[in-house]
């Protein structure tokens, strides 16, 4: 019993000394963020309900998290799009975010530092978000170029507008953590996290309308 709770702790300990020195390196090439078209009148329905709709997932097998999720909010497109521009605030509606810091900026591109913390792991990493305003969407991917302990992410929101008075939001994200993370904390990252955030999000687009 000993030896397994040393094993633990030893395990706990070398993930982020690994994370942090580089030997966790991502090999992949980048990704480039590709904006899908979607089709939401068969999940309409539901997302008047109020729920928000998974519509892709990841399965427990795969080593990589790729997930999209939906939401309806009763808000005109910009007022979302002006609560996602707001990068230094996005620990209010992002679970596992605990600061944000944009730390340049050109022409309609931001870049963001994000420092994370999953349990007991704990990590930061700059993307590079890309406004497109006339189209309202958002899209970001990992600058390599600044320090990071995630081998690699990119993801969009598109906000579409529905009438006056509502708006569907898509969220979707690829993260690859790392070859040494359990593979339930990238299912969790996909999957568990994703209705929390189209919800925090709903809230907070909605607080902002009140004031």
């Amino acid at each position: 019993m000993i030896r397994y709770f040393r094993l633990f702790i030893i395990f706990i300990i070398a993930i982020p000394l690994l994370l942090h020195t580089g030997i966790l390196a991502s090999t992949e090439t980048d990704r480039k963020v590709t904006i899908e078209d979607f089709d939401f009148t068969a999940i309409f329905p539901e997302l008047e309900k109020g729920k928000v709709v998974i519509t892709k997932q990841i399965k427990s097998k795969e080593k990589k998290a790729n997930a999209n999720a939906h939401i309806l909010i009763e808000a005109k497109q910009q007022e979302i799009l002006d609560v996602l521009i707001d990068f230094s605030t996005w620990h209010r509606f992002v679970p596992y975010v605990k600061k944000a810091s944009p730390v340049k900026k050109k022409g309609n591109s931001v870049w963001v530092t994000f420092k994370n913390k999953i349990f007991f792991f704990g990590f930061a990493y700059t993307l590079k978000c890309d406004i497109d305003p006339e189209n309202y969407i958002i899209s970001w991917s990992l600058d390599k170029s600044y320090p990071h302990r995630i081998n690699d992410t990119t993801g969009y929101c598109r906000i579409i507008k529905v009438n006056d008075r509502q708006s569907i939001t898509t969220y979707s994200t690829y993260v690859s953590v790392g070859k040494l993370i359990p593979k339930y904390l990238e299912n969790h990252i996909a999957n568990k996290s994703l209705p929390k955030l189209m919800k925090s999000l709903r809230k907070e687009v909605m607080s902002r309308k009140k004031h």
